[in-house]
């Protein structure tokens, strides 16, 4: 949380520069911006009926504020206490920084509001792209909309000014740019599961992400450092259908347990671009314990599979609307996801066949001693608990590796004895070239190289291992990680809350409307699945009062060409429907809060120092509108849950089914041909060794990946190379 309130601190800083290179006529690279942040369940309660009180989260945050400024802005400056507002969905406190920009904290009450992540980001994205821009003319507001940018970050991410700025450049060369995304650093403390993701996401940078953006789009565009373009997230196809509650077991999976990667897959469908910039870097803090990481891959791997195929199932559609996506671009995704789901049915055969060539064992005993445990492991994932499964996969995963370490000795003594042309040898070392060179080609970040040994060794445990415990777990739709326990109901009635104070506090209103504060865009961030953090441009129009408040809520105005030809998509509609229930009856006493519930944040001054201020009454009606059509929170219904695990449950099932059986025919297949290569078998032209078919095939395979993704990589440097020295000042002449 330091290490976030620094970098919005640096781009306090930051402003200020840009102001005064403003006033000197110097316009480049200026933009104003806000900072926002959305606590997700911000309340909770000390005893049963007790009143509400902030949460250690906020009051963390809000200490941190209080004492730690110059720790965070190495500079003695006092920051003026905040304003705090009651809201229709919770609270707000405002702080207005050193250098003059605005940081605004939402307090989520998820018995007022929605809550989870998803449904915060509806929530500011209505807010900053609907109500900020209501009042501007038709041609102004689609001018501001194609200029105001979302910057979703982690809250636990660093990054530096001109990492945005970067990411801004993208934004400037295309309209057609839905989303930009940049380089992430994975921190924390060190040790194998921290080494493991510097490693992987390099290579995923370096190789992969850089790929897609040479031949055409970034699929995900990671919630931990991306900048969206307003314009794009307003489309009536994205926001309706992002709006939308999951109805069938498929959507717990796609929409809610990656959100980012369904936005883009939304952003792509509807002919937006979204692109990786190299030269925008970001450190956020990754797992760092085993089990954290399972369950955080638990979600990701199910979600990117449900995204891809759901891309790669329309893709003539999708061609036909976005034509920054081709048809190689289709055929490359699909040897991927190929690679994928043949993945762990391949690391077995590969270990199967070290542990015969490393201790020459005979092909049937090294078939079973390495069949034995992943059926064991099996019946483990389907009988027994979560936890169970991930202590019996640590297990496994370090018997794997000190296996793999002795797979990788002998490897390397039949490279000596064979010769480096033998296939296994060749195939070794392209692999091990091209890692390689894309270290060369990233020189400040040569030191991931070094972590590719533990990625080496972990490989079972990662491709084969952590696939199984996905595929298993796909009935657990829960986050998994960054959750808190649930505080214990106190039944004391006569208990008294600590924090309701019998002395009274005098109670300062403050008006927003009154500060004539215009907001029109935004960066967001969140703090670890906690919260959602948007900084966001400011305007410096002054905007009449006099639209109808339903105007708020029919955010998408699209004017292009293309845009009119696009087909709709199923089940969603071209535009927010703007009619609403009557609410007038509801709006009275709009800015009014229980007594109990006002006392232990509002008034409480020991906790949250400030004045206290009141909405207008305009804003109180949009808030209070958008939670009645898209925010309502969600009533538990048992029967309506259990009829979601049983779908959960069936679709599960189903798909396990289909996955073991295509791996245990591949995998039967392709080791009988090895056992019977000597009748079927593919002659190599060195040593007079043989291949069989299918080996043949899969090394080949794997090998055009790895020739297009480095290909790749090559086109991308120059560009990243290029953008670096075009945004880099120089005073030579």
């Amino acid at each position: 949380m330091v290490e976030l309130l620094k970098s919005i601190f640096k781009m306090d800083k930051d402003q200020a520069k840009r102001r005064l290179f403003l006033a000197q006529g110097n316009s480049r690279g200026y933009y104003k911006y806000e900072t926002h942040i959305f606590f997700d369940d911000a309340f909770e309660t000390l005893s049963v009926n007790g009143p509400s009180v902030v949460n250690s989260f906020v009051s963390t945050f809000v200490d941190i504020m209080k004492t730690e400024i110059r720790f965070i802005t190495g500079v003695d400056v006092p920051l003026t206490p905040p304003i705090k507002f009651e809201t229709p969905y919770g609270g707000r406190i405002e702080w207005t920084l050193p250098h003059g920009t605005k940081l605004l904290l939402h307090l989520k009450d998820k018995t007022k509001i929605r809550h989870k992540k998803r449904w915060s980001q509806c929530m500011y994205m209505y807010y900053l792209l609907g109500y900020m821009l209501k009042d501007l003319t038709p041609n102004r507001r689609e001018i501001r909309s194609r200029n105001t940018y979302i910057l979703a970050l982690d809250g636990d991410v660093c990054f530096q000014p001109i990492a945005v700025e970067r990411l801004v450049d993208f934004m400037k060369r295309s309209p057609k740019l839905g989303a930009a995304c940049g380089r992430i650093h994975p921190t924390g403390e060190p040790g194998p599961i921290l080494w493991y993701q510097k490693f992987e996401y390099a290579i995923g940078h370096w190789l992969q992400k850089s790929t897609e953006h040479t031949l055409g789009c970034v699929l995900c565009s990671p919630g931990c450092f991306s900048l969206f373009r307003g314009h794009a997230l307003m489309s009536p196809n994205i926001l309706s259908k992002y709006t939308q509650m999951s109805s069938k077991p498929l959507h717990y999976i796609q929409y809610d347990q990656g959100e980012d990667r369904w936005l883009c897959t939304l952003l792509l469908q509807q002919g937006y671009k979204v692109d990786y910039s190299a030269a925008s870097d970001a450190y956020t803090h990754a797992p760092e314990n085993f089990d954290e990481f399972y369950n955080q891959r638990r979600r990701w791997v199910p979600s990117t599979t449900a995204n891809i195929m759901d891309l790669l199932a329309d893709y003539s559609k999708t061609i036909s609307v976005n034509s920054d996506i081709s048809f190689p671009y289709i055929f490359y995704q699909s040897l991927l996801m190929f690679g994928t789901i043949m993945g762990p049915g391949t690391i077995f055969l590969v270990i199967v066949g070290a542990l015969h060539r490393v201790f020459h064992v005979n092909m049937w005993l090294s078939f079973f001693c390495n069949l034995t445990p992943i059926v064991v492991y099996i019946i483990v994932c389907y009988f027994c608990k979560s936890k169970t499964q991930i202590l019996f996969a640590k297990l496994l995963s370090i018997i794997y590796a000190l296996v793999m370490v002795t797979v990788f000795v002998g490897i390397s003594l039949i490279v000596v004895e064979e010769g480096i042309f033998a296939p296994s040898s060749f195939f070794l070392i392209l692999v091990s070239l091209v890692f390689i060179v894309a270290a060369i080609m990233h020189p400040l970040e040569f030191d991931c190289l070094i972590y590719g040994l533990v990625y080496c060794i972990t490989i079972p445990s990662m491709y084969l291992f952590l696939i199984i415990f996905s595929i298993f777990n796909l009935d657990n739709v829960s986050w998994g990680t960054r959750e808190t326990e649930k505080p214990k109901e106190n039944t004391n009635s006569g208990a008294e809350n600590s924090t309701g104070g019998s002395n009274p506090v005098t109670r300062q209103r403050y008006s927003i409307s009154e500060r004539g504060s215009s907001r029109s865009g935004c960066f967001e961030l969140s703090i670890r699945g906690l919260c959602d953090i948007v900084c966001c441009p400011k305007s410096n129009e002054i905007r009449p009062n006099n639209r109808s408040t339903n105007a708020f809520l029919n955010v998408p105005v699209q004017n292009d060409e293309n845009q009119q030809n696009q087909p709709e998509m199923d089940g969603t509609q071209t535009e927010v429907s703007c009619d609403q229930p009557n609410v007038s009856n509801s709006l009275e006493g709009a800015n009014s809060i229980e007594q109990d519930y006002v006392i232990c944040w509002i008034d409480c001054t020991t906790v949250i120092p400030g004045r206290v201020g009141s909405l207008p009454d305009e804003e109180s009606q949009f808030w209070r509108e958008l939670i009645d059509k898209y925010l309502k929170p969600i009533e538990a219904d048992s029967e309506k849950e259990k009829q979601m695990k049983a779908g959960l449950i069936q679709l599960r099932n189903k798909i396990v089914f289909n996955f073991l059986m295509i791996n245990a025919i591949f995998i039967l297949l392709v080791f009988i041909l090895e056992l019977n290569k000597h009748d079927l078998n593919i002659r190599w032209p060195y040593h007079h060794l043989t291949l069989e078919p299918i080996g043949t095939l899969f090394v080949l395979f794997f090998g055009l990946i790895l020739l297009i993704q480095f290909c790749g990589m090559l086109i991308h440097r120059t560009g990243t190379l290029a953008h670096i020295l075009a945004s880099t000042e120089t005073s030579f002449w």
